[in-house]
């Protein structure tokens, strides 16, 4: 895993840098140009949906190239935001979102888990997810007082420039070319395709529906990013400890079943939140939660899916994207019929089952 940290690790880190610093404000700065909440759940409806017709349809890829793509697609998403976006190029800003998650997300991590030795995988998995929390307990509060000081132009002028030293960083990683087709990479995994759309569906929670419910609680830039490093921070480290108990007791199963029945109830508290106070303590508590639990979803996958890094990351990315764009059709049908924060209850009984498809499946029997 030495060669995994000098060298594929610092792209995650740069990369994420740059996204939690752009995308933390992102929603308010939309919500303050006056584009509504369904117009925004809107554009999160097109970037999921293209992002699962682009891994379908494509049939190889191809790292180098694919990485400055995947890369630059952010780059200039991020120039866009800076110069010239208005609410009339909403609905256009998709088509440079969905090519990220094949070009950038299936192929770095076909890198980094290749890495990965098969008695550290949960390790591994919780290394991975850590810069997420990490990150995500840092940067927000910083682009809030940066949006406050110096606008949002410059916000996403500064992610543009990081993303950038993230593209520049992964001209160092070498690896083949994977050739592909999305019916056989998802034949392999057929004892996890439950569960890994089940992750996918829970997390429009934390993708989409909590960010833009907290729009109704805090309308400030500097108090929002604050609010999201506050629940990053809940979780940066519990997961790392857990994941290497793991690794060294060789038990999965003991670890899943409490932390999913426990996030399954913090995700329905969260449904109850109808004050600052209460919405503060539940998406604190499931944040908490969430990142212990992350490594051990893709250990899951790692363990019982019958085919190569390479197929499992192209399966399970498309999964992924697919329940989370049936998540925010059911936040979008729960905001049509006014019970807004109906999604993330479902989303709730949804992780509930996480445990007991996984003892169905007989994963660690």
């Amino acid at each position: 895993m030495k060669s995994m940290f000098s060298r594929i690790y610092p792209v995650q880190i740069f990369y994420l840098i740059a996204v939690y610093f752009t995308n933390a404000l992102l929603l308010l700065w939309f919500s303050k140009m006056g584009i509504s909440h369904e117009e925004m759940i809107v554009f999160y409806l097109m970037i999921y949906a293209l992002a699962v017709i682009t891994i379908g349809i494509f049939r190889s890829i191809n790292p180098r190239p694919y990485f400055i793509i995947g890369i630059g697609a952010n780059i200039a998403m991020f120039v866009v935001y800076a110069s010239f976006f208005k609410k009339e190029f909403l609905f256009l800003m998709p088509f440079l979102y969905a090519p990220i998650f094949l070009f950038f997300w299936i192929n770095y991590n076909i890198a980094f888990f290749t890495g990965v030795e098969p008695e550290k995988r949960a390790t591994g998995s919780a290394l991975y997810a850590f810069a997420f929390s990490l990150l995500s307990a840092i940067i927000p509060v910083t682009a809030g007082y940066t949006a406050i000081k110096l606008g949002m132009p410059a916000v996403f002028w500064i992610g543009a420039a990081v993303m950038a030293v993230a593209l520049l960083l992964s001209l160092r990683i070498k690896a083949e070319k994977v050739k592909y087709k999305i019916a056989n990479c998802l034949k392999c995994i057929k004892g996890v395709k439950t569960l890994i759309f089940l992750e996918g569906f829970w997390e429009h929670t934390t993708f989409v529906a909590i960010p833009l419910i907290s729009l109704f609680f805090i309308s400030e830039e500097l108090k929002l990013g604050a609010y999201l490093s506050y629940l990053g921070l809940t979780g940066a480290v519990a997961s790392i400890f857990m994941a290497k108990f793991s690794d060294k007791v060789k038990k999965r199963k003991e670890f899943i079943f409490p932390l999913a029945i426990a996030l399954a109830i913090a995700t329905m508290l969260v449904s109850f939140g109808s004050n600052i106070y209460l919405w503060v303590a539940f998406t604190g508590l499931l944040y908490l939660i969430s990142p212990a639990l992350r490594p051990f979803q893709t250990t899951i996958a790692l363990d019982n899916a019958h085919c190569s890094i390479r197929e499992l990351m192209i399966a399970r990315e498309f999964l992924l994207n697919f329940g989370r764009l049936c998540g925010i059709l059911v936040f979008a049908a729960a905001v049509v019929f006014g019970i807004t924060k109906g999604s993330i209850f479902i989303a709730g009984i949804a992780m509930a089952f996480y445990p007991f498809v996984m003892k169905w499946k007989g994963h660690y029997r």
